[in-house]
């Protein structure tokens, strides 16, 4: 508390240094830390200089203080005064703090000398193993995208997932790329995939998509060596040089939640003896592991990180509560092509909908609307992006708007977020029903998630619109269904 106070307050670094001078220990230990805290402040860069003699001061628990504050604040003569201070002669306490802020800060150099510091006793052992994958992950590099032209060597399984409630979408857009495609449970489907990484890339329903391994069974303890097995194997090292160079860097995730730290440590130690293939490497993955366990198995699946965006690009900025970009894409899929669309979203937010339908091909007219003028201003960016010149965009009330000619609905509208009541809502999306289906010529389609469905089912019925509900779609946290409506070959009734 007294640390804090003092890191808060006015400044004191010149008032702890001459009571260092005069300090015994322990004291001067805890004035070393407080002195190491103060060097992150801006403006006391200079005190790094302080801090470097007291690597010698004959109270251990001081130098300790100062080669772990060092660790924090790389400079010149730094890692030189860390590495002649991290010999045999040298007391081991020292070393292993030493050690610790060398894997912190070092370079090629400290990386290299670090493999030569014998690791005669367990804990330095275990910082040493610790310092090489830091230093070792932290070297310079460029920042790499896997080559999705190339093909998966020959047909693989893979697993696909979408948001909870658009499986069947996904289902349809993917089964001409993914053989044997089924679906496996809320948001996943399962297949075989042959060909070049851009097909999978390219599905505009799907969240992500990986190549699960054959499981490995393991005993307990032994997880770090199953894992690495795993990622050894041939079917693995096939999949990780298929679209780039080794070593694949990845990080792992655990499906079931948490870190477990001391195990992905273990990991990436023993990933550096890989020959070359591997190397954890959280902040710049090209892959992510996801592993769970279930039953004496081991099973990890392989996820592509590092890929181009060839989907959504044209996304330059979002409104609150916008469509999620996969969401909008289902909708457009939903609603299909005719080439006379005239294309109209009521609630255009950030506009993702009618870039998605534009993506998918033909049309005659596109408009959008919203009450919210910056909206429009932020859909207009968008569908500029996505090469999208729309015939109208109006600040308007959904249910006052006219559009001749209307064909296509296309709308994420408004969960409760921006409306006051939950009964106002319902209210306003039973109007626009009414109203869409008195404007649509005959065929006409209005495809959309209410987050009323029974009333807007009934709502589009009463309008004489053929109803079709497809499942409740999970929108982060709340849920809205996914409705289609058609009217009549003769137009709905006025």
């Amino acid at each position: 508390l007294i640390e804090r106070a003092l890191l808060r307050g006015p400044p004191v670094a010149p008032l702890v240094q001459q009571r260092l001078i005069e300090a015994s220990p322990p004291a001067r230990g805890r004035l070393t830390r407080l002195l190491g805290r103060l060097a992150l402040l801006p403006g006391n860069e200079a005190l790094r200089e302080a801090l470097i003699p007291l690597l010698d001061d004959p109270d251990l628990p001081t130098c300790r203080q100062a080669a772990l504050a060092l660790g924090r604040l790389p400079g010149p003569g730094v890692e030189d005064a860390l590495r002649a201070r991290c010999t045999p002669a040298h007391p081991l306490p020292l070393r292993r703090a030493i050690v610790e802020s060398l894997g912190k800060i070092g370079g090629p150099t400290t990386l290299a000398f670090l493999d030569e510091i014998p690791g005669e006793d367990p804990e330095l052992r275990r910082l040493l193993d610790r310092a090489r994958v830091m230093l070792t992950r932290s070297q310079p590099r460029e920042k790499m995208l896997l080559d999705v032209s190339a093909r998966t060597p020959g047909p693989v399984p893979v697993l696909l997932r979408c948001k909870r409630g658009l499986d069947g979408v996904l289902l349809q857009e993917a089964r001409a790329t993914v053989q044997n495609l089924q679906i496996q449970g809320p948001g996943l489907l399962r297949g075989s995939f042959d060909g070049p990484l851009s097909r999978l890339v390219s599905l505009r329903v799907a969240l992500s998509f990986g190549f699960p391994l054959p499981p490995t069974r393991f005993t307990p303890g032994q997880e770090a060596q199953a894992l690495l097995g795993a990622l050894l194997s041939p079917a693995s090292r096939a999949l990780l040089g298929a679209w780039g160079p080794l070593p694949a860097r990845f990080r792992v995730a655990w499906r079931d939640g948490g870190h477990r730290r001391a195990l992905v440590w273990d990991i990436a130690h023993r990933a550096l003896a890989s020959e070359g293939l591997l190397l954890n490497d959280p902040a710049q993955a090209t892959w992510e592991v996801l592993v769970w366990e279930r039953e004496g198995l081991l099973f990890c699946e392989l996820i592509p990180h590092a890929l181009p965006d060839l989907r959504f690009g044209y996304r330059e900025a979002d409104v609150p509560a916008a469509s999620h970009p996969t969401v909008a894409a289902a909708l457009a899929l939903v609603g299909g092509v005719q080439e006379e669309d005239v294309v109209w979203d009521p609630f255009t937010g950030s506009g993702l909908e009618l870039c998605e339908r534009a993506w998918l091909g033909p049309y005659a007219e596109i408009h959008g609307s919203d009450r919210d003028p910056e909206a429009l201003v932020i859909a207009g960016k968008n569908l500029e992006n996505a090469r999208v010149v729309p015939t109208s965009m109006t600040a308007i009330d959904a249910r006052g708007h006219r559009i001749p000619g209307l064909s296509l609905v296309l709308s994420n509208p408004p969960l409760g977020h921006r409306v006051a009541r939950q009964e106002d809502l319902a209210l306003l999306l039973e109007s626009v029903v009414a109203s869409i289906a008195r404007q649509l010529r005959p065929r006409g389609r209005l495809v959309w998630l209410s987050p009323h469905g029974d009333r807007t089912a009934r709502a589009g019925e009463r309008s004489g619109l053929q109803v079709e509900r497809h499942g409740r779609v999970d929108l982060g946290g709340v849920e809205a269904e996914l409705q289609s409506m058609v009217a009549p070959r003769g137009g709905a009734p006025a």
